[in-house]
């Protein structure tokens, strides 16, 4: 465990003129990476630069140097005042950079600060190297230690709220054959502004599979794969959270028609409502069958309206997005065919609401994938293009082992159709992977596996480069090599991966869930 004199650059106190007096005080403790990492990082760092941006500034703009030895920057906020009232929604931007002998930025720590005005904060931010993966770690007692996840978790799911935290939502554990074991009912809570991980309020039953979906204040989490005794079974149930000044709270629970896992769950055009769509039933006596209705509800989880969904657009494990006129956009999946066996699809489809949100039309597109694919991604550009990237054949019985596994990209424009300029194969063809849009217009594809038995062991990013990609992504190592993980990209940039799974180092089983995790910086933008 590293000391705070050698992972930090002392206590820099700032100055935040608000709204009326008293004046808000800013205290903000840097930290580096854990163990030798931290040790490298702070040895590359000659000098800082701190650079402030936001709308609370007067100005637009402040910047200033300081030395690490002396802490000394009393005046790089003293430009800064409140022009909103406290409670309305003001944001810092803060940067600071760790520049070389050179000049040259070779470490980062960024940190967005939510209504700063008359609020005293102690924040503690993260330094470390740029462009590159470090452990999530964090700042505890004087000391730079290691951070990681209360329970171990794989095939969960992440979402930010309004305020910058994180939940960190269900996932499972394996088995000794490399099926589901254990399922998680937890929820937990990353705190960018502390670097730390707390217990939340637990779900009416455990998940992994399953869909988490924020529309405004309101969280709506939805079905799922949960085990009955060795049995896995698909949840029929929703749970229904909320966003307050006190934190979150539960309010309360009800039943979709049918189970179902492996779905996903969009906002409607209006922003008011949540359409669920396709998924996996597994049932009790152990068959598996199609989900075949479409529900949709209101944020206080009443029926808004439901309808069948023909066998030929039934699908699970497929990616959704949103068109640039608000429709979703639905591509890929799996299936079950007449003998009741896994087949990757290569349609894609989209829905027309009525005014309301009561009901939709499907809209099958004319534009398929031009390789079959489920468990891949599909991330919209800034552009408001749809990348589709990787994703695999599933074996005839099994969802969680692939036949084949895909290496492709294909590009959508912001309407659903083929982008047929562009062809593009990743480097290392991958599944159970995550992609991340980074505030720069870069993609980053991270993690996944290669193979039954082998996983991606680095980092892709792509650059946009008009209607196509970059041909050449920039290789960058990852951490820990895993799959079925979740990340998301913080308000300040930085991308956080948390949990997932990895070969067992023991042997003692084919694969092992993890609690840690780990953060990129990515450059900062000019």
């Amino acid at each position: 465990m590293r000391k705070v004199l050698y992972g930090m650059v002392g206590l820099l106190a700032f100055w935040v003129v608000a709204c009326g007096p008293p004046p808000a005080k800013l205290q903000l403790t840097l930290y580096y990476p854990y163990g030798e990492d931290g040790k490298t990082t702070f040895s590359q760092i000659q000098g800082f630069r701190i650079k402030v941006s936001g709308a609370s500034l007067t100005d637009g703009s402040v910047s200033a140097d300081f030395d690490s030895a002396s802490g000394s920057a009393a005046s790089v906020l003293s430009k800064i005042e409140c022009s909103k009232e406290k409670d309305t929604a003001e944001q810092l931007d803060l940067q600071i950079q760790g520049l070389d002998g050179a000049g040259q930025i070779v470490a980062l720590g960024r940190q967005t600060i939510l209504n700063p005005c008359g609020i005293k904060r102690e924040l503690s931010v993260f330094v470390g190297p740029v462009e590159s993966f470090s452990a999530l770690t964090k700042f505890e007692e004087g000391s730079t230690v290691p951070e990681q996840m209360l329970q171990e978790r794989a095939g969960h799911q992440i979402r930010q709220l309004s305020d910058g935290r994180l939940l960190i939502v269900g996932g499972m554990t394996f088995d000794a054959q490399g099926g589901v074991g254990d399922v998680s009912n937890r929820i937990e809570i990353f705190d960018p502004e502390t670097g730390k991980i707390t217990d939340g309020i637990p779900m009416s039953e455990p998940r992994a599979f399953h869909s988490v979906t924020v529309l405004r204040e309101t969280i709506l989490i939805a079905g799922g794969l949960k085990l009955e005794g060795s049995q896995l079974v698909s949840a029929k149930s929703v749970d229904i959270f909320e966003i307050t000044s006190e934190g979150l709270t539960k309010k309360g629970s009800f039943e979709m028609l049918e189970p179902r896992a492996l779905h996903t769950t969009v906002i409607t055009p209006t922003m008011n409502h949540f359409l669920v769509f396709g998924g996996l039933n597994y049932l009790p006596d152990g068959t598996v069958q199609m989900s075949q209705k479409w529900e949709i509800f209101d944020s206080k989880g009443s029926s808004i309206g439901t309808g069948d969904v023909p066998a030929e657009q039934q699908r699970a494990w497929h990616s959704a997005n949103l068109l640039g006129d608000g429709r979703p956009f639905f591509a890929g999946g799996m299936r079950l065919d007449a003998q009741g066996n896994f087949e990757a699809l290569a349609s894609t489809l989209s829905l027309q609401y009525t005014s309301d949100d009561a009901s939709v039309t499907l809209l099958p597109l004319p534009n398929s994938l031009k390789e079959a694919r489920a468990a891949h991604t599909a991330t919209r550009l800034l552009d408001g293009q749809i990348v589709v990237i990787g994703g695999m054949v599933p074996e005839a019985k099994s969802f969680l082992r692939p036949k084949s596994i895909v290496g492709s990209i294909q590009m959508f424009t912001a309407l659903g159709e083929d982008n047929s300029q562009y062809s593009g194969t990743l480097k290392q063809p991958r599944t159970f992977h995550s992609a991340h849009l980074l505030e720069d217009g870069r993609l980053l594809v991270y993690g996944g596996a290669t193979g039954p038995n082998s996983l991606a062991d680095r980092t892709e990013i792509y650059t946009p480069n008009g209607l196509i990609l970059d041909p050449e992504p920039l290789l960058v190592t990852q951490r820990k090599d895993r799959f079925l993980h979740a990340g998301t990209v913080l308000l300040n940039g930085a991308l956080v991966i948390l949990g997932g799974a990895t070969l067992d180092p023991g042997g003692a089983a084919p694969f092992v869930a993890l609690s840690r995790g780990e953060i990129f910086l990515p450059r900062p933008k000019p």
